[in-house]
């Protein structure tokens, strides 16, 4: 006999591998999505008792699985885990894992998993907690259109930035399109290749702080509805956010820009604290917000700050180079031309506000068409050679146009 192991969600197509089919009805007709396991007619859910003990106990570490569309609770979760258990390291082995379209019903505790080959999480349902903390993803980690229905952890959430809990992508990560419904922890991850969120909404907290991205992190479209963190993040390569929308307040404090050109578009609801920032390259900066703040940053070479709406700080930011923060006059738009929605700041009139200069070196400043009232001036190196310009002089600058 079966066990009584929840079925996959009723589709009206089947899938494209030989499918379990249990639990079919005329209303349902597919039934069970589950990949058939070896010459079984049915997945791994829905086998036979016998013959899943059977199954289990011919893996072992290092193997590769196929379960594609299979639901999953934690405790078949667990066996099949414990089947590929690496005798040294006492960890899960396992090489191609496919579990695109699976279903996990409760908490999937995937943390400390070493994914030897391609990792296949593609439309997959995660109603519980999904733990990737600690695991590593020696080739493509596919987290396409996947549904986070409670906390994804893929960082060292609670351990104080332990590695033993941190995720380790070595091959691309792409989490496009992937919906978490609460907390999302990527803190102190390291991401080698592209790391990939485009579309994807965090509705919860979204943490990055101390994550690692060795080549470009993707960010277009993105929608982080809580609070997003990327302090003391390292961006080594690019950072594309065109079109992001952030609900709450989006930090990157003491985060490093090595050779990121762009960062936005972006539209936040309330601050972003890019404060103790280090940005490596010319970069233009595009933000619509209500406060943005680069205290103590430094630019060591040129940038253009194109800003609106937003109250801005600049004490003891360091100035390699010509940096020109202006009141940008018209929406952005994302990377495909449609304007992004500033209905959470209506309430502020498009004029950039500069409230403090303090400690500025204003030989590389230029500010065009920033209100200065009531700014603070306190510290301010060559006040005298600071440059207020404005935009019917010629369009906006680059930060390759820049000059110091």
């Amino acid at each position: 006999m079966t066990e009584p192991i929840p079925g996959s969600p009723p589709g009206s197509t089947p899938p494209d591998w030989p499918y379990c089919g249990h639990g079919a009805t005329a209303e349902a007709p597919v039934g069970c999505r589950g990949k058939q396991v070896g010459g079984h007619p049915a997945c791994l859910a829905h086998l036979y008792t016998a013959d899943r003990a059977g199954y289990l106990a011919g893996l072992s570490a290092g193997d590769a699985v196929d379960h594609r569309g299979t639901p999953f609770t934690r405790d078949l979760l667990g066996r099949l885990l414990d089947a590929l258990g690496d005798p040294d390291s006492h960890n899960p082995r396992i090489g191609d894992a496919w579990f695109s379209e699976a279903v996990f019903t409760g908490d999937a505790p995937f943390d400390g998993v070493d994914f030897g080959g391609d990792a296949r999480f593609d439309d997959v349902v995660f109603s519980g907690n999904a733990d990737f903390g600690g695991a590593t993803f020696a080739g493509e980690a596919d987290f396409v259109d996947t549904t986070f229905g409670r906390d994804a952890r893929f960082g060292s959430a609670g351990f104080g930035g332990d590695a033993r809990f941190c995720a380790t992508f070595a091959g691309e990560a792409r989490f496009d399109g992937a919906a978490f419904s609460s907390d999302a922890w990527f803190s102190t991850a390291t991401f080698t290749r592209s790391a990939w969120f485009g579309g994807a909404v965090f509705t919860g907290e979204a943490c990055f702080s101390g994550a690692t991205f060795v080549r470009d992190a993707r960010f277009g479209g993105t929608v982080f509805t809580g609070h997003a963190d990327f302090d003391d993040a390292l961006f080594s390569g690019g950072v594309r956010l065109g079109g992001a929308v952030f609900g709450g307040d989006a930090r990157a404090e003491r985060a490093r820009f090595a050779t990121a050109r762009q960062l936005g578009p972006l539209v936040c609801g309330g601050t972003v604290s890019l404060d103790g920032a280090e940005f490596g390259a010319p970069v233009t900066v595009e933000i619509a917000a209500r406060q943005v703040s680069f205290r103590r940053t430094r630019w060591e070479s040129t940038a253009a700050l194109r800003l609106r709406r937003a109250e801005v700080e600049l004490a003891g930011a360091v100035l390699e180079h010509r940096v020109t923060l202006v009141t940008y006059p018209e929406p952005f738009t994302d990377p495909l031309g449609i304007v992004l929605s500033e209905k959470a700041l209506t309430d502020r009139d498009t004029t950039v506000r500069v409230r403090s200069l303090g400690g500025v070196d204003a030989a590389h400043l230029t500010l065009t068409d920033a209100d200065l009232a009531g700014c603070g001036f306190a510290g301010v190196v060559h006040r005298d050679r600071l440059r207020l310009e404005d935009t019917a002089a010629g369009p906006p600058p680059t930060a390759d146009s820049a000059q110091s």
